[in-house]
């Protein structure tokens, strides 16, 4: 009985080049939307929550079969962002020290493989996830980082009855329950394929633009209410 896939072994290489190429495109794919949210083009400019590091469901590896994340999977499924305005932050600190407090609305972007998800139905191809969100934490010390670090974990699409809005954004709420999510308040999220996002100007519209016109609204929004 073979141990390793003769076939496999074979395509490996080819595979392992273009996965490379792949993941310097998603490199790519941030940088150039980090330059964007820097401006003040579409109504607020938008800062990540870290110079340096994408969330990502791959981590802890281990080659042991009790591992919480098997080696076989050290691929990560998910890589993402996530971005706030900055304008009242301490900037003595890190932005993700910061409390959640201080800047109220958090968007993201995740890019999904397009299958293996647990809660999300399998897709033919990977898909871009775009998010704006209202997160209330019920402990009001939680800094930024804790909240969108939640977010990475507990969101579940599969859990909302779900509104297309007619700008194509799809609303929901935050569930809080007993496996880790402390969170309520309310989301609006975009699945858009991977495939169309290859050009500078499809990026810029699809991704730039929504995202920081939905962030504004829900500042606004936010402002109203409180002010109300």
């Amino acid at each position: 009985m073979d141990i390793l896939n003769k076939d496999l072994v074979n395509e490996v290489g080819n595979s392992i080049r273009s996965l490379e190429n792949h993941y310097k495109g998603i490199r790519a794919f941030f940088e150039f939307i980090e330059i964007r949210f820097k401006l003040d083009e579409y109504g607020v400019k938008l800062k990540s929550l870290s110079e340096n590091q994408l969330f990502s469901n791959a981590s802890g590896f281990k080659l042991s079969d009790d591992s919480d994340y098997p080696f076989y999977l050290w691929i990560p499924s998910w890589l993402g962002r996530f971005y706030c305005v900055p304008t009242n932050l301490n900037v003595e600190i890190p932005v993700a020290k910061n409390k959640l407090t201080e800047v109220k609305i958090l968007s993201f972007i995740w890019i999904w493989n397009g299958f293996g998800d647990a809660y999300v139905e399998d897709k033919n191809s990977p898909e871009c996830w775009i998010g704006v969100t209202e997160p209330i934490s019920d402990n009001p010390i939680n800094t930024i980082y804790e909240v969108a670090d939640t977010i990475f974990k507990q969101f579940r699409v599969e859990r909302n009855s779900l509104e297309e809005q007619n700008d194509g954004w799809i609303h929901g709420q935050f569930h809080p329950n007993t496996i880790g999510c402390n969170l309520s308040g309310k989301w609006y999220l975009k699945r858009i394929p991977l495939s169309n996002l290859i050009t500078f100007y499809e990026i810029e519209q699809s991704i730039v633009k929504s995202i920081v016109e939905k962030h504004n609204e829900l500042l606004s929004m936010s402002k109203s209410e409180s002010n109300g």
